[in-house]
């Protein structure tokens, strides 16, 4: 997989996190195996914890590694147990436990590791889960599947039960499970699930609403309203929305000739004519489309959006500079999602299998990604024909409803948000009755920001509000009214990160 086609599959979605927090402190979790409690999908054996060792290793905490062995699905002929890989971060004295999931589909845990070390040097047990089919945990292996899907037949028919059981449902009931393993441990277990993820906690609460005590969901994603397919045109309309942020600000808006909107749809007028066409030549697509994936790409990245405006008046100049600096900025975006570790197979199956629509909606799509301000390539990565061979793994009776029971709920959204936009965040938490924060300035993914050029901690704010949910303690969301909107000047290091300049404009 090219390191564009990365970004396209890490963009998509990284989705929610759910958690859960306790109010007295507890006696430290036990070396010795948690025992299963059953909920109707208990593991088929205990958890038995060994030492291991990670990459974030400044933590205090002890790191342990264990295997939950799950069946592949329900049926009778699907007995056959897979492994589920968890890590976990125990602290001398742990207040609650956390679960973390990754979104993608796809990733695994690993990139979560920073976030739970900090986690676990508040007093919080967290545990790390690779979903089946990600990570450490039994997968099935196709490097190639998303530039020849063809190519992954013979895998996918050696495993053909796993590829009917690789679902969202199945990964909810492999959660159920670990709860009720950690429950004899912990007397508060949340769950936190972002991206991809948080449509997998609303999953477990559609399946067990009272198997974990807390659901985080960081970037919901609407089960009802939402698909992979449509992500270009939230980014487009995130772009948009960035813009008219623009407009509003006198400095911003002095920097164009015309509505900063408008100085995009002739710029992307224009490069159909052949301007800046070597632009067009270091993206790798033709046009307009050249800047449209650009922008796509940009506006989902931590600390990027500020720089679309830049962009934008950059891209309709377009001197030598000016097209050194844009490449520059567009090989720091691909280069932000090379570092996540994702399984294609597994993201293409589930995103085909549940996320993606019929044949007739596709097509209507792509006709207008032609006009949209913005795109991600989603549609060409995901949406290349697939064998008539391929398993589709069918679609069961939760698919697209709200769970109508959950625990209590927090829903972290940014204002930004080019995957999970803030106006279908808002629809779930009304469905779930949870408490939503939406972020100003921010992008996808905040409890754990992962496009990123470096590794960042969330924003202070963040932190302590997700800290105080998990271990029930009083949480203020006026510390959101501190957080600072986009700032359209920049820094010199943000310019230095994404342009490779001292200054993002000129």
């Amino acid at each position: 997989m090219t390191i564009q086609a990365r970004a396209s599959v890490a963009f998509a979605l990284s989705m929610a996190v759910a958690i859960g927090a306790c109010s007295t402190p507890m006696a430290p979790p036990s070396s010795a195996p948690d025992a299963a409690v059953d909920t109707g999908t208990p593991p088929l054996e205990t958890l038995s914890w060994q030492p291991c060792e990670s990459e974030a290793s400044s933590s205090a905490a002890s790191q342990e590694c264990t295997t939950m062995l799950r069946p592949t699905g329900p049926a009778p002929s699907d007995a056959t147990p897979i492994s589920i890989a968890i890590r976990r971060w125990r602290p001398t004295s742990a207040r609650a436990a956390l679960v973390m999931v990754n979104g993608g589909p796809g990733l695994s845990s690993r990139s979560f590791e920073f976030a739970a070390a900090r986690l676990a040097d508040r007093g919080i047990a967290v545990h790390l889960v690779d979903l089946r089919g990600t990570g450490a945990s039994t997968k099935i292996e196709c490097p190639a599947a998303l530039r020849t899907p063809a190519s992954c037949l013979d895998a996918l028919a050696r495993n053909e039960a796993l590829a009917r059981n690789l679902t969202t449902t199945r990964s909810a009931e492999d959660l159920v499970a670990l709860a009720a393993a950690l429950r004899p441990t912990f007397s508060r277990i949340v769950l936190l699930g972002q991206s991809y993820g948080s449509l997998v906690g609303q999953r477990v609460a559609q399946l067990a609403p009272t198997a974990f005590d807390g659901l985080l969901l960081d970037g919901p994603f609407d089960p009802v309203a939402a698909t992979v397919s449509d992500l270009d045109f939230v980014a487009a309309r995130t772009v948009e929305g960035v813009l008219d942020a623009c407009a509003a600000r006198p400095r911003c808006a002095s920097r164009f000739e015309q509505a900063p909107r408008e100085s995009l749809r002739s710029t992307l007028a224009r490069m159909d004519g052949g301007h800046c066409a070597r632009l067009a030549a270091i993206v790798g697509a033709p046009g307009r489309a050249a800047l449209q994936r650009l922008l796509g790409l940009f506006v989902g990245m931590v600390g990027a959006p500020s720089y679309v405006p830049a962009i934008v008046s950059r891209a309709a100049r377009c001197s030598e500079a000016d097209v050194q600096a844009l490449g520059a900025a567009f090989r720091s975006v691909v280069g932000a999602g090379a570092g996540l570790e994702q399984e294609p197979l597994t993201a293409l199956h589930i995103i085909r299998s549940e996320l993606w629509p019929d044949p007739a909606a596709v097509q209507t799509l792509r006709a207008g990604l032609a006009d949209a301000s913005a795109q991600r390539g989603i549609l060409d990565t995901f949406g290349r024909e697939l064998p008539a061979q391929w398993p589709l793994a069918a679609r069961d009776e939760l698919h697209g409803r709200d769970a109508s029971s959950a625990p209590e709920t927090l829903l972290l959204v940014g204002e930004f948000d080019a995957s999970t936009p803030a106006s279908g965040a808002a629809r779930v938490a009304r469905a779930l009755g949870g408490e939503l924060v939406v972020v100003p300035g921010a992008v996808h993914g905040l409890a754990v920001p992962l496009l990123t050029i470096e590794p960042r901690v969330p924003h202070p704010c963040i932190e302590s509000l997700v800290r105080a949910f998990v271990l029930r303690e009083p949480r203020d969301t006026r510390c959101i009214d501190a957080v600072a909107p986009l700032d359209f000047d920049g820094t010199p290091e943000g310019a230095a990160s994404f342009f490779r300049t001292t200054n993002a404009w000129d």
